[in-house]
């Protein structure tokens, strides 16, 4: 709690303060002491709609407070905030989008750009429109969050607090204490000719039979996988099965919140779930992979199954309360120290294309 506090008394001498936090995301404590700590409007950012509900669901459960209070979040379709609202949760994109068009800079009020790890296109987008509208916004504060500097970069990959202070070279790094409580990890072994979302059925089926009901979280890397685990799991004894992926309608994407209470819950996601703290959660099963966009030299465009980032897995791990459990279906040997930047692997062509269609070009 110091920590924090120290984060926000040092926001009263500089503009912009980097956190160094364990997985590259901030507790609800942390956003409580915000709201304690900051007399003025906050907004945070997420890179992912289900973990905007998340966090602000878990920062409302905290303080004691109904959704859309003292807390809420802003999304396409689904808004959830009041006049007494003074913390709202938004995707970096609507935000990043939102500064573009603005005549007046940043505006007033606190911006906390969490999970800045995730270095997607919009994300740099924001971080360059942070910078460009700084000076003309003497009465806004900025904190950037970004995981601990890893001991495994690679040749050639840039760890992300070099590139925040590079950008931002005044504003002071605070690292703040990594909690010990972790939830369990173990590996599970994939036989022979088996693919991974049979593997995550197979093991979501012997949990089933040694362990009470509970919410188990299937993170897997193509849609596909998604519709054939569900296919598989439908039908199961006092089993409630849903699928969660990008192209779902908002509708269907808002059933991962109810739950019927004595039964099993089971979501098989894609990786757009990595990180969030669904109701009951008590295991993740990872298969440790995700689907990227590339581009080969003569300009044909396809998607890869690629190994996730070792944040990646760590995000998945912070999603599980003390007392749950993390089943990696790969192995942590080898993974990159984080995810690979958006504006390296996507076409150039797209990422022309993206900056041309904003009102500012950065």
């Amino acid at each position: 709690m110091e920590k924090y506090k120290e984060v926000f008394a040092r926001l009263k001498e500089q503009r912009v303060v980097i956190v160094e936090a364990q997985g590259g995301a901030l507790s609800p404590d942390f956003f409580i002491t915000a709201l304690n700590g900051y007399n003025g409007q906050i907004t945070v950012t997420e890179p992912q709609r289900a973990l905007v509900q998340s966090v602000c669901q878990n920062v409302a459960c905290q303080i004691g407070c109904q959704v859309g209070k003292h807390v809420g979040y802003q999304l396409s379709g689904y808004t959830r905030t009041s006049d007494t609202t003074r913390m709202v949760f938004r995707v970096d994109q609507s935000v990043s989008m939102f500064l573009a068009r603005r005549q007046n800079g940043l505006g007033s009020g606190l911006l906390i750009v969490d999970r800045a790890y995730d270095r997607s296109l919009q994300l740099d987008f924001l971080l360059g429109q942070i910078a460009l509208n700084l000076n003309q916004s003497p009465q806004s504060h900025i904190i950037l969050v970004s995981p601990p500097r890893a001991e495994n970069v690679r040749e050639g990959e840039a760890h992300l607090l070099d590139l925040l202070t590079y950008r931002f070279p005044q504003a002071p790094v605070i690292r703040l204490e990594h909690n010990s409580s972790e939830p369990s990890s173990e590996s599970c072994e994939v036989l022979k000719g088996e693919y991974l979302w049979t593997a995550a059925v197979r093991k979501v089926k012997e949990l089933m039979e040694e362990r009470e009901p509970a919410t188990v979280l299937l993170l897997l890397a193509t849609r596909q996988d998604v519709k054939k685990s569900c296919k598989a799991l439908n039908g199961l004894r006092n089993t409630e099965v849903f699928s969660y992926h990008s192209k779902l309608d908002s509708h269907d994407q808002q059933r991962i919140w109810n739950a019927t209470p004595g039964k099993w819950r089971i979501v098989c996601s894609t990786n757009a779930l990595r990180g969030v703290s669904l109701p009951g959660l008590l295991y993740v099963i990872d298969a440790q992979e995700t689907v990227r966009m590339s581009e080969d030299r003569f300009g044909v465009r396809r998607h890869l199954v690629v190994s996730v980032s070792e944040v990646d897995v760590h995000q998945a791990k912070q999603s599980l309360p003390s007392g749950g459990r993390y089943i990696g279906l790969g192995t942590d040997v080898g993974l990159r120290a984080y995810p690979e930047p958006a504006i390296k692997r996507e076409p150039a062509t797209g990422v022309a294309m993206q900056i041309a269609n904003r009102p500012v070009v950065i």
